[in-house]
């Protein structure tokens, strides 16, 4: 049986960590709408896990992220 719960925990930690390592091995241009949408559906996805998990400090982390992220793809948007 497929456990969800971890399966989108999972999912999270990829995208945060190909953002990160895209970030630190890359040149990629950081304020692009492709690495911020990396950033933003990763720490979603971990800020939903940790709400799951009722796991606090890990969800308030996450959450801070996924709006930091989401304002500068707003950001992004207004410049273009």
């Amino acid at each position: 049986m497929i456990d969800y719960t971890l399966l989108i925990g999972i999912s999270g930690i990829v995208f945060i960590l190909v953002g990160f390592i895209i970030s630190e091995f890359t040149k990629i241009d950081k304020d692009t709408l492709s690495y911020n949408l990396i950033n933003v559906v990763g720490a979603f996805l971990l800020s939903y896990y940790a709400y799951i998990l009722v796991s606090w400090p890990f969800f308030i982390l996450n959450g801070i992220w996924t709006i930091a992220a989401i304002v500068r793809i707003v950001q992004i948007i207004q410049k273009s």
